[in-house]
C-alpha cells in the first residue's frame, strides 16, 4: 500500500514537471515569435527609412549632405544602422531648415512626412521588440525554464538601443 502511495507521488510530480516544462517551453516559443517578428519589421522599417533618405539626395543639392552616402549601407547590426540612418536624418532636417526653398518644396515635404511615418513604426516595432525580450528574458530565468533552457538551448538576444536625437 505505501509503494502504491509512492509510486502514485511520484508519477504526479513527474507529471507536473513534464505539464510544467511544456508549458513553459510553449510560453518561449511565443516569445521567440514575436521576437522575430518584431526584428523583420524593424529590418523593413530601416529599409523603407534607408530608400527614403537616399531618394531625398536626388532632390537636395548639397555636396557635403550627398557625401554622407555609402554606395552600400548594409550592417549585420540594426541599431549600428539605425544610427546611421538617424545621423542622415538629422542632416537632412538640418539642411531643410537652413534653406527656405527648400522648406517650400513638396516632394521635400512629402519625403519628411514619409520619414517621419516611418520612425513612428519603426520605433513602435523596437518597443515590441524590447517588450518581448523582456518577457522572454524574464520566462527563461524563471522555474522550470532554467531547466528546459539547458536542454532546448535558447538563442540571446541583444536589447534594442538607439541613440535617437532628433524626432521632428
Amino acid at each position: 500500500m505505501e509503494l502504491y502511495i509512492i509510486v502514485g507521488i511520484i508519477v504526479l510530480l513527474l507529471l507536473f514537471i513534464i505539464i510544467s516544462v511544456s508549458s513553459t517551453k510553449r510560453k518561449m516559443r511565443r516569445e521567440i515569435i514575436k521576437i522575430n517578428d518584431a526584428i523583420e519589421s524593424i529590418d523593413l522599417y530601416l529599409g523603407k527609412k534607408k530608400d527614403a533618405l537616399y531618394r531625398s539626395k536626388n532632390i537636395i543639392k548639397d555636396d557635403d549632405y550627398k557625401n554622407n552616402f555609402k554606395d552600400e549601407l548594409n550592417y549585420d547590426d540594426n541599431t549600428e544602422l539605425n544610427d546611421i540612418l538617424n545621423d542622415l536624418e538629422n542632416k537632412f532636417y538640418e539642411i531643410i531648415d537652413e534653406d527656405e526653398e527648400l522648406t517650400k518644396n513638396k516632394k521635400l515635404l512629402n519625403l519628411k512626412n514619409e520619414i517621419r511615418n516611418i520612425d513612428n513604426n519603426l520605433l513602435g516595432s523596437i518597443k515590441f521588440y524590447n517588450d518581448s525580450l523582456e518577457k522572454y528574458y524574464k520566462i527563461k530565468t524563471t522555474f522550470p525554464t532554467n531547466i528546459v533552457k539547458v536542454f532546448c538551448g535558447f538563442k540571446k538576444y541583444n536589447k534594442f538601443e538607439t541613440k535617437r536625437t532628433n524626432t521632428d
